[in-house]
């Protein structure tokens, strides 16, 4: 039984509470969000309308058939890169639509 009272690091007490919250899948998603607006830079972020995630999916909604031409013959590259920036394989797929 854990006593209430013992010093523990901010790290795990917010571990606890996005836990209990069951906040962890929005603010995984919300990470991945930023990440790739990060990794994208400015000028693909200037022909992207909005991005979202389902089901491990990233869908990237661009502003011409140019630019998701692309951005999809890149997309195994795009993905290792978001992959590795996230320390993880969150994202099954990127979509550009």
């Amino acid at each position: 039984m854990r006593n209430d009272f013992e010093p523990r690091s901010i790290g795990m007490v917010l571990q606890e509470l996005i836990a209990d919250l069951g906040i962890g899948p929005k603010l995984e998603e919300a990470k991945t969000l930023e990440t790739w607006a990060s990794l994208a830079g400015e000028r693909i972020n200037k022909h992207t309308r909005r991005t979202w995630i389902k089901g491990g999916r990233l869908y990237v909604s661009v502003s011409s058939s140019v630019w998701r031409h692309e951005l999809h013959l890149q997309r195994s590259q795009w993905l290792r890169r978001l992959n590795k920036a996230l320390d993880s394989d969150v994202v099954t797929e990127i979509i550009f639509r």
